[in-house]
């Protein structure tokens, strides 16, 4: 959770949103967790993060057959917006995201009450099956407001990860109403896997919360991951596919903080820093035997 809004400016902001009307509502269920390769950081540095500070995020869409296309995240959309686009088929698709993504207003209700969504759109006139958000060398990685990803929400203001603060797990309808999909086959049915779970290198700390007692960041709290992958359920072929005329846009919520990752020159300048002095004292205990 990054920020909270109460009072008068959320009524007003709610009450707009309501004037919008109804929208049908897409799905996200939350699949087991992938371990995978663990992403091992100093530690985290920043968790009120927006679009414009996802730089270097990596985007990989995967249509209908297998084809793919990727992206890195840039800042090219206005202030707080950043966003990820490439041309495929007869057009292009973007994924787009402004402010804080993990702004909420209840915070007894992280999830629920996310106000920022993520945009994918699609004009590319090919079914899109999966999208893939990885955050690399970017520094980016992905909060949410679970210890499991087939457990329940954490209840309660509970941190998990040191310094993460609450995260903001997949949601499609955080806002009521919410965000409106559009496309033919709307609205939206999607499985959401997160991979490569973050873990402290150096010192090891307790996971903060109740709900996750016993758990260190030496093997990951469970809430942050490196990684988010998003599949539409296929039950329609090219169920998500759009063309310039007819954009598909899908809308989800999704909490992303920033860490500090070790870098290979470093883990190298300390392994050469360690050979020195190996070969240093290995130098006086021969010098001393003689």
């Amino acid at each position: 959770m990054k920020t909270i809004k109460t009072g008068r400016s959320v009524l007003i902001a709610l009450g707009i949103i309501g004037l919008t009307g109804l929208a049908s509502a897409s799905t996200a269920t939350i699949t087991s967790d992938v371990t995978g390769t663990p992403l091992l950081v100093y530690g985290m540095t920043a968790f009120a993060t927006t679009g414009a500070d996802m730089v270097g995020l990596q985007v990989k869409v995967t249509f209908t057959g297998g084809a793919t296309s990727t992206a890195s995240w840039a800042a090219t959309c206005g202030a707080s917006c950043g966003q990820a686009t490439n041309t495929a088929g007869a057009g292009s698709w973007t994924l787009q995201e402004t402010g804080d993504s993990g702004f909420v207003t209840d915070s007894t209700n992280v999830t629920g009450s996310a106000l920022n969504p993520w945009t994918l759109t699609n004009t590319t006139g090919l079914g899109i099956i999966a999208v893939e958000l990885t955050g690399s060398g970017s520094g980016i990685v992905f909060d949410r407001n679970r210890v499991t990803g087939t457990g329940p929400e954490v209840a309660g203001l509970q941190g998990g990860t040191p310094n993460s603060s609450i995260g903001v797990t997949f949601i499609t309808t955080s806002i009521n109403p919410p965000p409106a999909d559009t496309g033919l086959n709307n609205p939206y049915s999607v499985s959401v896997t997160y991979s490569n779970i973050v873990q402290f290198t150096g010192s090891v700390q307790n996971c903060q919360g109740a709900a996750f007692t016993g758990i260190t960041t030496a093997t990951g709290c469970g809430d942050t991951w490196q990684r988010v992958t998003f599949a539409f359920a296929d039950t329609v072929a090219g169920r998500f596919t759009g063309t310039t005329g007819a954009p598909a846009t899908f809308h989800f919520f999704q909490d992303s903080d920033m860490v500090g990752t070790p870098e290979p020159l470093s883990f190298g300048l300390l392994g050469s820093g360690l050979l020195v002095l190996a070969l240093y004292r290995k130098r006086r205990i021969t010098q001393s035997s003689r």
